[in-house]
């Protein structure tokens, strides 16, 4: 072969290697940004924040027992605050959670 020709296929080769490169990282790095939305609801539960014992408590679904208990003591939490935490604050998925997490803590 040529150097020509061995230069046009080595160009080819790696415009190849790199398009798949590309499409693997993006199927597996990727997947979860692209498919937010409904498939993030779909696989999560109901969480919910409510007071356990004078601390705020993090349960899941249904559940009557916390699957995680936070260091913050609801009689540190304003008035209104305090009431939406006894009577329970519901969110759909793992974003929403973490936010009020943090609106509740910060």
């Amino acid at each position: 072969m040529t150097k020509k020709i061995k230069l046009i296929m080595a160009v080819i080769v790696s415009l190849a290697m790199t398009v798949f490169m590309l499409f693997i990282s993006a199927f597996f790095f990727g997947h979860n940004d692209i498919n937010t939305g409904a498939e993030e609801v779909m696989i999560n539960l109901s969480y919910i924040l409510k007071d356990y014992n004078g601390y705020l408590a993090l349960f899941r679904g249904d559940s009557k027992v916390p699957y995680l208990v936070l260091e913050t003591r609801t009689i540190f939490l304003n008035e209104y605050d305090r009431k939406l935490v006894f009577d329970g604050i519901s969110v759909r998925t793992e974003r929403e959670l973490h936010r009020l997490i943090e609106d509740m803590t910060g």
